[in-house]
């Protein structure tokens, strides 16, 4: 993540998603106090370790990334036999606060976790909402525990897209990070984000490798993939060649698209993340506006 101090995770808890459907953003908070010390091969003691850490070090609140979004992090329990729950495209964050003492947060903290968490919506699409209400100490319930009330069923978990904490996350019993100010995380989040579309700069010439090519959208599929690029006649193959080169996707990146001329989930998702990253929201249409951005990246690119 731009503007995020690394602190990488040993690559043996690197996991592996099982699906790329319905993104999710997962707070928690580390049970401690505010100040974070990077560290080497272990987190807080354990190997648990979150995509990212929000905490105070050199007296600011900063961003600390421990494992790349293109692998599941490890501090969910995931029971054998049970749901996905590392693995179901959840991005986590740990927060350095108590659960407890949640309401005490700074908004340094909120702007921090608010960066982390746009970030997370252009390259994953997890969507800049909450459904699910956050829950802390003296409301009458018992939060700690895998049957609390506002804890998700397995069924309602894999659907959820979205921000939510690990007190929702099925199979687990902790109830961090409390009574979260969701609104106030998804204010500053949305202030972040472009509201009008980012301009194309103007052409270096009058051409345009992808003009007459069709618009396409989910459930797109070509007749036949050639194996040619660009292929007027296999647009949709032509597309996620696109997509990779223009996100550095090539070789053997675990997020590549295979170009198999069939625009189903995967291709939608990777589009989605183009988008946002363009132009700060996608709409899932790959139309001339589309088209011509992606010639201009392959353009500035030399390809």
């Amino acid at each position: 993540m731009p503007g995020a101090s690394r602190n990488d995770a040993p690559t043996s808890v690197w996991g592996s998603y099982t699906d790329l459907t319905s993104p999710k953003f997962v707070l928690h908070t580390t049970e401690g106090g505010s100040n974070f010390t990077p560290r080497v091969g272990n987190y807080f003691g354990h190997r648990g370790y979150p995509h990212f850490t929000a905490g105070v070090y050199g007296g600011i609140w900063r961003p600390f990334q421990h494992i790349p979004l293109n692998y599941s992090a490890a501090a969910l329990k995931n029971l054998p036999g049970g749901v996905q729950t590392n693995r179901d495209n959840a991005i986590q964050i740990e927060i350095c606060a108590r659960a407890a003492e949640v309401g005490n947060l700074p908004e340094d903290a909120y702007r921090v976790v608010a960066r982390v968490l746009v970030y997370a919506h252009q390259v994953k699409g997890v969507p800049l909402q909450s459904s699910v209400r956050f829950a802390g100490l003296g409301e009458g319930m018992v939060l700690a525990s895998v049957n609390s009330p506002i804890r998700l069923s397995g069924g309602a978990w894999d659907k959820y897209t979205g921000v939510l904490g690990h007190q929702h996350v099925p199979e687990n019993d902790h109830w961090d990070p409390g009574k979260f100010d969701i609104q106030k995380l998804l204010r500053y989040a949305r202030e972040l984000v472009p509201t009008t579309p980012v301009p194309l700069p103007p052409p270096a010439n009058n051409t345009n490798r992808f003009v007459g090519y069709p618009t396409l959208r989910l459930g797109a599929r070509d007749t036949y993939a050639t194996g040619r690029f660009p292929d007027l006649g296999a647009p949709v193959q032509t597309l996620q060649n696109a997509l990779n080169i223009a996100l550095r996707w090539e070789g053997d990146n675990p997020n590549r698209l295979v170009p198999d001329g069939d625009f189903g989930l995967k291709t939608n998702h990777v589009v989605g993340v183009y988008q946002r990253l363009k132009v700060g929201s996608s709409d899932g249409v790959v139309g001339p506006l589309m088209w011509a951005m992606l010639d201009r990246d392959l353009d500035a690119l030399g390809r």
